[in-house]
């Protein structure tokens, strides 16, 4: 999968299905509460996955409290059964974000494009 280099010669394949899977799919954010100050705590936004089978394709938006698209963090990535993307609370326009609660927006499609959407809020915080 394109998430984790492509081909991993001497790793297991990325699409192998371990028997602990979750059965429908999960996703995680963490920390809630994230501060891109780059003090080494809680600098990125952790966005993670685990699925129970493989051949997902992800997009993932980050919208602000008004429902602006401000970045889009992946489009149609080839997923693994589990990984994470992160965001640096950048825009797409490579600036720094303002403080406040964010919206990221999972669309998982699969191999019959059927889409399903996860929606999950993480706030960026700071020093005012």
């Amino acid at each position: 999968a394109q998430s984790v280099g492509f081909g991993t010669p001497g790793l297991i394949n990325s699409q192998f299905k371990p028997e602990t899977a979750v059965a429908q799919g999960e996703i995680t954010i963490e920390p809630q509460v994230f501060s891109p100050d780059h003090d080494g705590y809680n600098d990125l936004l952790l966005i993670g996955y685990k699925f129970d089978q493989s051949g997902f394709i992800a997009t993932v938006r980050i919208f602000d409290r008004q429902g602006r698209l401000i970045r889009n963090l992946v489009r149609a990535e080839l997923l693994a059964i589990s990984g994470q993307f992160t965001w640096d609370g950048t825009t797409d326009e490579g600036q720094k974000a303002p403080l406040g609660i964010y919206m990221i927006q999972l669309e998982i499609t699969d191999l019959a494009g059927t889409v399903i959407s996860y929606r999950k809020s993480a706030v960026l915080g700071g020093r005012l």
